[in-house]
């Protein structure tokens, strides 16, 4: 992540629109070197949307909601994961709203409030098939007002 700002706040450009969909495998993979809470994820997701802000002053800023995970063999117990990005998701949504970003929360990817809906990912249970990345594709453009 801090790759990331780092490369955000080096870009010169205009745009209308500032999108981060961003993913988090570490918030519960135990073979990550580091295993990031729900709280220091969101501190680093807005401190990304506050950037992207400044360097983008006349942009409107998005933060893509985290999905949740559906159970594959890579995932065999995803509720801790999903449970920890629904926290995230809480902490950013709250962020968005103090300073004025859209929060997209992506609700049609919860089966219930620690289950994904299998039908938008692929068989690894973390990547969104076609059907996910339409879906997403439509909760972005509906937030635009496209």
């Amino acid at each position: 992540m801090k790759d990331l700002i780092r490369k955000v706040a080096e870009t010169r450009s205009s745009c209308r629109w500032v999108v981060v969909h961003s993913g988090h495998n570490n918030l519960t993979n135990k073979k990550a070197d580091v295993i990031t809470s729900p709280e220091t994820l969101s501190s680093k997701v807005v401190s990304l949307l506050q950037v992207a802000k400044k360097n983008f002053p006349a942009a409107h800023v998005i933060f893509s909601a985290l999905f949740p995970r559906v159970e594959t063999e890579v995932w065999p117990d995803p509720t801790a994961y999903s449970s920890n990005a629904r926290a995230a998701n809480n902490r950013i949504r709250a962020e968005c709203g103090r300073r004025g970003y859209l929060f997209v929360s992506h609700d049609n990817f919860w089966l219930t409030c620690r289950v994904a809906t299998p039908a938008f990912f692929s068989g690894d249970g973390l990547h969104l098939n076609i059907s996910g990345k339409r879906a997403t594709l439509k909760n972005l453009m509906q937030a635009m007002q496209l």
